[in-house]
């Protein structure tokens, strides 16, 4: 009897073939499926890692905005309490006389009646020197005169 018919060899040989490209196809999915998983598990961290990032972004730009409104209403405030203090300075300076560049050293002994004596003179007024010494309530040196100009031009009264 003759072997079977060449078809059927070749349908055998051709099933063999198939089967162990099958087995040499899985062997490669099991070398290659390990490298995918890792690259997955890396993949997912960095998604992880970016969903936090852009959430701590969006954190970031809140705390700005409201740092930036901070600071506009402090400025605010700061120039409001600058007004306040200059007033309060000007309200302080109101009854104040000042007088400049008096050299040092020649009031002599009795600051007061020297200074009543210099408002007399300048002012062309007809009191007297203790009149006018007597609403003086009080009287000091300053070195202001040296701290604007920068030169000893005598203290201010």
């Amino acid at each position: 009897m003759p072997g079977p018919p060449p078809i059927e060899k070749m349908i055998t040989k051709l099933t063999e073939e198939i089967k162990k490209g099958f087995s040499v196809s899985e062997a490669n999915q099991v070398s290659i499926r390990g490298p995918c998983e890792m690259l997955e598990a890396k993949f997912d961290l960095l998604a992880n890692r970016t969903q936090i990032l852009e959430e701590t972004v969006e954190s970031l730009k809140e705390d700005v905005i409201l740092i930036k409104q901070d600071l506009r209403q402090a400025r605010a405030s700061e120039l409001d309490l600058q007004d306040k203090l200059e007033q309060l300075e000007n309200a302080g300076r109101r009854n104040n006389l000042r007088i400049l560049n008096v050299p040092e050293g020649v009031e002599g002994v009795d600051i007061k009646l020297f200074t009543a004596s210099l408002i007399k003179d300048t002012l062309q007024l007809e009191e007297t020197e203790q009149d006018i010494a007597a609403n003086i309530q009080r009287i000091h040196r300053t070195r202001l005169g040296e701290i604007l100009v920068g030169k000893n031009l005598g203290r201010s009264w």
